[in-house]
């Protein structure tokens, strides 16, 4: 999937951080894939019917301040992911997968700007809520998102 034009010039540089301000971060990249997530580690992980991530290139992505405290699951399709919160307040920030060392997802609830997400996909649908309402015009992923 390719993003829209003008999200990826908008997405080329945003920051974020928790609630209480105790971690900040910056990413200079631009989101290899923006999806909304329905696996149940991500509803419980967002507290919500699903978790709004944007992946991008791990290299592109900086703790300017404080540090993210990990607690490790075992996804839904075998893979063990980091999950990564602020200690103080609990906000969710990123997921890293352990087997994807080389990309995380940071989660658009994070963003200074959250209005500049732009989802491309729905994932992990066979796990959606039924009193989760989905955009029709996204594409729907029984389990994870697969690149046509």
């Amino acid at each position: 999937m390719i993003l829209p034009v003008a999200w990826r010039d908008i997405m080329a540089s945003f920051t974020g951080g928790c609630t209480c301000g105790a971690i900040r971060y910056s990413c200079t990249g631009t989101p290899k894939l923006s999806l909304n997530c329905h696996c149940r580690d991500c509803q419980r992980l967002s507290g919500s019917a699903y978790l709004a991530a944007v992946i991008v290139d791990r290299r592109t992505f900086t703790l300017t301040h404080g540090l993210p405290h990990y607690y490790t699951v075992t996804a839904a399709n075998g893979m063990t992911k980091q999950q990564g919160f602020c200690q103080h307040c609990g906000a969710p920030l990123v997921v890293m997968l352990d087997e994807r060392p080389h990309i995380i997802a940071i989660t658009v609830g994070s963003f200074d700007d959250p209005s500049l997400y732009q989802p491309q996909a729905d994932m992990w649908v066979e796990r959606a809520q039924p009193w989760d309402v989905m955009n029709p015009a996204l594409p729907k992923y029984p389990q994870a998102y697969q690149r046509a």
